[in-house]
């Protein structure tokens, strides 16, 4: 039975960035919301009063290992640590231009999250070669989750030489979207699914897979 590896993707570019020697043995995803207390007349207890959702929060641990191949551990870490860098020039609605780090998604087989941020990076060096060099490093990778929006800004913009005829822009499909959701946000009417479905030449719709790439077709 052959294993499947862990990726960590640049959800920017849908490029495999780096990937992990060893899976993890568990994910943690963590969410809260926000809530703000005011105080109340004729108790000393506050109203606590719903503010918004909260992103969610992934938490894992990866390990990679060059002892094998004799070299330094740090030529694959490096990689992970190159996503924190502001590296995409991105103009909000004013005009004015600034940097971010790429987004992220991290797959395992069909297992695929949210697009995210890395927010958090801790680095341990456990093994070393006789001339000093790292050959295992732990490390512990805190994502936060992009809002939809942000998401959505960079579906929008990705490269339209990479799209098909008749199609008018890319979706990524994150967790817990249905093709006719989909349809319904992207086109306002939840019964075109099936428009979408023959765009993207789909066998089984109902089988979507986050951090899955759908074109959307133009609106008629």
């Amino acid at each position: 039975m052959t294993l499947t590896h862990a990726e960590l993707i640049n959800a920017d570019t849908n490029a495999v960035v780096v990937q992990c020697q060893f899976n993890p043995n568990e994910v943690a995803i963590s969410k809260s919301n926000q809530w703000g207390a005011e105080k109340s007349t004729g108790t000393s207890l506050p109203d606590v009063h719903f503010k918004g959702e909260g992103a969610s929060s992934l938490t894992l641990t990866l390990i990679f290992d060059s002892y094998e191949r004799r070299a330094d551990v740090r030529e694959q870490t490096k990689k992970v640590l190159s996503l924190m860098s502001g590296s995409v020039e991105e103009t909000d609605a004013q005009h004015h231009k600034h940097q971010r780090p790429p987004h992220v998604m991290f797959t395992w087989g069909k297992f695929s999250t949210f697009p995210a941020v890395i927010t958090q990076v801790g680095q341990k060096f456990t093994l070393f070669l006789e001339n000093g060099l790292p050959a295992r490093a732990t490390l512990s990778v805190t994502l936060q989750e992009v809002p939809k929006k942000a998401a959505k800004k960079r579906q929008q913009g990705q490269n339209p030489t990479s799209r098909a005829a008749g199609a008018s822009r890319v979706r990524v499909v994150q967790m817990g979207d249905t093709i006719d959701l989909i349809a319904a946000d992207e086109l306002g009417d939840a019964g075109a699914w099936r428009r979408v479905a023959e765009t993207n030449n789909l066998e089984d719709p109902r089988r979507l897979t986050p951090g899955q790439a759908l074109l959307i077709p133009a609106e008629l």
